[in-house]
Parts: C-alpha cells; structure tokens; sequence
C-alpha cells in the first residue's frame, strides 16, 4: 500500500493513543471503552496498511487451524480432562483421551 496510507494510520494511531493517556477515563466506563476502541480500530488499519496479501492468507489459514483443532479437542474430551486445579501433563492428557502425544502438545 502507499506510504501515504501508512502515515495515515499511524497518525490515526499516534492521536487515538495520545488522547487515551492524556484523558484516560476510569476503566470499564463507556469512555474508556470507546478510546480502547478507537486504539485498536487505528493499530489494526496500521497493519493492514504495510501488509502483503499473503499475510491475510497465512492469517486465515491459522485461525481456520485453530477451530479445526479446538473442535477435534472438543470431541475427544481433552478440556474435559484438563483439571480446574492443579496440572497434567501433556502425556497424561494424551493418554487420558487416546492421542499420541504429538497431537496433543506443541512438541
């Protein structure tokens, strides 16, 4: 995208920032809310000023990963398995809901 659209968007950003430490509402207020907004709507028309289509499209893909794999976890119980306090380890859990390892951990 143009240089120009990108100075836009930070300037867009750089003011709504600039307006929320200088006026910072209490939190949780409708004010507050609104300034948070207008913060993430400008960083987000910043990222989308400098980035390649190919960027959304890695984006895209990611987060169509991450439902396919929270629905897959969901049918095998495995936040079922996960216990409200204390810890299980990522063999534990795999185990508890007959996975291999590798589908269940990062590792």
């Amino acid at each position: 995208m143009a240089s120009s659209a990108v100075q836009a968007a930070q300037a867009e950003l750089n003011n709504a920032v600039a307006e929320f430490t200088a006026n910072q509402p209490a939190s949780g207020t409708d004010a507050d809310k609104t300034q948070r907004r207008r913060i993430v709507d400008a960083a987000q028309k910043v990222m989308h000023a400098v980035r390649d289509p190919a960027d959304e499209w890695v984006d895209m893909t990611g987060q169509i990963a991450a439902i396919a794999v929270n629905r897959l976890f969901w049918e095998w119980g495995v936040f079922e398995k996960i216990p409200l306090e204390g810890s299980i380890s990522y063999s534990e859990l795999a185990e508890a809901v007959g996975a291999e390892l590798p589908l269940i951990s990062m590792e």
